[in-house]
């Protein structure tokens, strides 16, 4: 193993200290930790800071009368010398798509620029979920109407769609946003100093809150069957290979 992600979006109290704020300063002293215990058992490995979220309502700290960013409050914490890549979110929503993606990559190429670092970025999380309507009796979002709206996806379930109830429209939808991300990042890669892109994820979950993340598989939930969904097609496209046939093994 040589590529080392330390954390899963700590600017997130679910993943950080639960009921207590974030704290960037806390995330980086334990980031530098894991950097120098990494690095001294493999000076070739690559740290990872771990995936932002990129919500808006979490990405930013409040200092009095000044908002500062969690990255930035991550640099004026000593940071840079603790990770290769940042690594990031970019969830959009349905109604912007890749161009959305695209966007939020630019914003955090930006933040990095303005504090000095040229790290590449490590997309390790983005997608879409096929969450129709019939699912919302499952989900247990709290976040209101309004707190959605603020950021731009104007439904409580961020990256579900309420264009209709249709399973298979909104499958096809998946795919279509997948593949043009693809291209739209591909393109971009060097502008935007792009390590990699990784899809969330590979099957829907079989139990959970039923939240639009487990929906966001390429393949559907074994419990279903498994079958792949029209993405794992338009992705292996996207990168020259062969679908095939089938779930997944």
């Amino acid at each position: 193993m040589s590529r080392w992600e330390v954390g899963n979006e700590p600017n997130l109290p679910a993943f950080w200290n639960h009921d207590e704020p974030v704290d960037a300063a806390d995330y980086t002293a334990y980031l530098c930790r894991s950097e120098h215990e990494i690095s001294a058992a493999d000076p070739a490995s690559t740290v990872i800071v771990g995936g932002l979220s990129s919500e808006p309502s979490q990405t930013v700290t409040v200092d009095g009368d000044s908002r500062r960013s969690y990255v930035d409050d991550m640099y004026r914490s000593g940071a840079k010398p603790c990770f290769d890549e940042m690594g990031w979110h970019p969830y959009a929503d349905w109604r912007r798509g890749a161009e959305g993606t695209g966007d939020l990559v630019r914003d955090m190429r930006q933040e990095i620029d303005e504090n000095g670092d040229s790290a590449w970025i490590s997309a390790t999380e983005w997608g879409w979920g096929t969450y129709t309507d019939r699912h919302r009796q499952l989900d247990r979002v709290t976040a209101t109407e309004a707190e959605w709206e603020d950021w731009g996806v104007g439904d409580p379930v961020t990256n579900a769609t309420r264009l209709s109830d249709d399973q298979g429209a909104i499958e096809s939808r998946q795919a279509e946003l997948l593949a043009s991300t693809i291209r739209d990042l591909k393109a971009r890669r060097s502008e935007l100093r792009l390590a990699q892109a990784s899809i969330y994820y590979a099957q829907d979950a079989a139990e959970g809150e039923g939240r639009w993340s487990e929906f966001s598989g390429l393949f559907r939930e074994r419990a279903l069957g498994g079958e792949p969904k029209p993405a794992w097609a338009s992705v292996a496209r996207e990168f020259g290979g062969e679908a095939g046939a089938g779930p997944l093994p």
